[in-house]
């Protein structure tokens, strides 16, 4: 789905260099390792519907993954030290290292890996409008301005989720943009190409970016308000009909990818929307009470709208995953955001004041909020049943993947805080049953509106785990999961 080679070209030049008597230069030497770092990552996957052996040809899944990466790390060391500009193929090994790091569950050192591509792009001028003499191939120019776009993609998201500084410019030029169709599959001008939903992505981070609802410590509401309005006016109109929120499923039979690029894409509008409202759970029950009526309003409709980006993220990931087979995998989209909007359902619902405003208050037309935020049907039964059917989710995929393991022993945790047949009945009381849960506890009790001392509001806010929650989130162990994506 990241479209981070082209697959005829690939299989073109593998032909040629596997045929190859011995290898003349160092690109060669880096095709193997791209070669290499691909077979490794794509192991990450096995077993699947398709196959489900754990060997191939005799050889466990497990040793083919760590004799592929031990020798890819020796040969890109070996290129390194003879070529230190590098090339295209170098950016795009770097990158499948880096997902492989991704779906590992270290973060951190998928960060570090995108650097070093972004600086080996950087060299090569691929964050240029392409005017390189010696770059002839009018097929080598488009592929690097489509690895260069997977660049900014992620440089976008990890800087978003790991709360950094993104590594390149905000902006992205025209030129920089893919410009040719490669995609054999369909000749309708208006049908989707295989990249469109990268080109959807680069958009959409360029949005956010330029916005900037990250780059101040206070929050603001009706700014906030304003922005996810222009993200409602700008971007959603402008989404290809294969990627709309009513999509067009016409080419779905004829470009298997584009029903899993679609929920994707999906995923990311969502949470980006949760991004921009998230910092709202910063705010203090006693500064809320000090704001005007308009404010107080604007913020409960906030955190609302923060549950219902949340219940639709769980949704969009149960139709990837379904679409994926409903069976064991790594794909980090799956385990990540299950984890991560179950953990902001439950505690946007433990919050009181939201306890006695859970119904629908569709106040906004279609064209206001296409999303559906504000007309969703909310319940603490919805609620609950959503963050259980995503642990029964993370439970499976723990199986094979540890990121799973770890989210769903943390997210148990915040599950057994309600007790089992809980209703919104056990609520609808004069304002202080809800105190005597299990679930709430001491910490409720005179709660004073800091949710910094409680560990599922940390959990929630910056998704940086405490150590309540479960101490293998702190990168303690083997993973450094670092959630922030504030």
């Amino acid at each position: 789905m990241d479209q981070l080679i082209h697959p005829q070209t690939f299989l073109s030049r593998y032909q040629v260099w596997w045929s190859a008597t011995s290898l003349r230069c160092t690109e060669d030497v880096e095709f193997a390792v791209l070669f290499l770092r691909m077979a490794s990552y794509a192991s990450q996957f096995l077993p699947s519907p398709l196959y489900t052996l754990e060997r191939i040809r005799g050889m466990p899944l497990s040793e083919i993954r760590t004799t592929c990466g031990q020798l890819g790390d020796e040969l890109a060391a070996i290129c390194s030290a003879l070529d230190s500009k590098g090339s295209l193929v170098r950016v795009q090994h770097l990158l499948f290292a880096g997902l492989q790091t991704r779906c590992e569950g270290r973060i951190d050192a998928f960060w570090d890996l995108l650097n070093a591509a972004i600086r080996v792009a950087q060299r090569l001028g691929m964050h240029r409008a392409a005017t390189d003499s010696s770059i002839r191939d009018e097929l080598q120019t488009e592929i690097r301005r489509r690895t260069f776009c997977n660049l900014y993609i992620w440089d976008s998201l990890l800087a978003r989720q790991l709360d950094r500084i993104p590594f390149l410019p905000e902006n992205v030029s025209e030129e920089s943009l893919p410009q040719l169709r490669l995609s054999p599959e369909l000749v309708e001008p208006d049908a989707p190409e295989c990249f469109t939903e990268r080109l959807l992505q680069v958009r959409l981070a360029t949005f956010w970016r330029t916005s900037n609802p990250g780059g101040s410590t206070n929050y603001n509401a009706p700014v906030a308000e304003e922005r996810y309005e222009e993200f409602c006016r700008q971007f959603i109109p402008m989404l290809h009909p294969a990627f709309a929120l009513n999509a067009n499923t016409k080419w779905d039979a004829a470009m298997p990818s584009v029903p899993l690029q679609r929920q994707r894409l999906r995923i990311t509008m969502l949470d980006s929307v949760c991004w921009n409202f998230r910092p709202v759970l910063r705010l203090k029950c006693s500064f809320v009470a000090g704001l005007s009526a308009y404010k107080r309003v604007l913020i409960s409709s906030q955190r609302r709208a923060l549950v219902a980006a949340s219940l639709k993220i769980l949704e969009a990931v149960a139709t990837l995953h379904s679409l994926l087979g409903a069976s064991h995998t790594r794909f980090v989209d799956v385990v990540f955001y299950t984890f991560e909007a179950a953990v902001l359902v439950l505690f946007l619902c433990t919050e009181p004041g939201y306890l006695q405003h859970h119904e629908p208050s569709p106040t906004k037309s279609a064209s206001e909020d296409p999303l559906g935020l504000d007309a969703m049907e909310i319940s603490i039964d919805r609620c609950l049943q959503a963050a259980r059917e995503a642990l029964d989710r993370l439970r499976m995929l723990a199986e094979v993947s540890d990121m799973a393991a770890a989210g769903s022993r943390a997210l148990a945790q915040l599950l057994d805080r309600w007790p089992e047949g809980l209703t919104m009945a056990d609520f609808e009381t004069d304002g202080g049953a809800y105190q005597d849960l299990p679930m709430f506890g001491k910490q409720m009790q005179g709660f004073s509106g800091d949710y910094s001392t409680d560990p599922l509001a940390v959990a929630a806010v910056s998704a940086v785990p405490v150590e309540d929650i479960s101490p293998e989130w702190y990168g303690t162990g083997e993973f450094d999961f670092t959630f922030d994506v504030e």
